[in-house]
């Protein structure tokens, strides 16, 4: 039922864990919609625009997830929060980065039991 965007096939998952934005990763598909990275799309780290990083604090701020990927796409030439996953996969980063994330995650669960909390 949701209308698609003025430019399929482009769009930004922004990895966030607890305050921090550990990573950005622009997905492209010359050939679909979907430019996820599991059906072939490709991939390059992305720097958040100003304006991502002003939404993305907010959501952060509402929720308190722990660890969530925050989907832009872009339509009328502006990045526009396209969804939110507690269980975004970091395939594209393990494949771009060398960050540890399952140590981090760990650090970040632990730093939730010591102030008392779960936010998942």
């Amino acid at each position: 039922l949701q209308p698609l965007c003025d430019e399929p096939g482009v769009d930004v998952r922004v990895y966030v864990m607890g305050e921090n934005v550990m990573a950005a990763v622009k997905r492209t598909s010359q050939s679909d919609f979907r430019s996820n990275y599991s059906l072939g799309g490709q991939v390059a780290l992305f720097e958040p625009t100003k304006e991502q990083m002003h939404c993305i604090r907010r959501l952060q701020n509402a929720l308190g997830s722990d660890y969530i990927g925050i989907d832009f796409i872009l339509h009328q030439g502006q990045w526009v929060v396209n969804e939110i996953e507690d269980a975004a996969g970091a395939r594209m980063l393990y494949s771009l980065t060398d960050i540890d994330f399952i140590s981090l995650y760990w650090d970040q669960i632990e730093k939730r039991l010591k102030e008392g909390t779960n936010n998942g």
